[in-house]
């Protein structure tokens, strides 16, 4: 579970990143 937290957290910031 903390693994795909892990996913969901960093593919969050990387499509912030590309939004921002």
């Amino acid at each position: 579970l903390s693994s795909v937290i892990c996913m969901g957290v960093t593919a969050g910031a990387y499509i912030l990143t590309l939004f921002a």
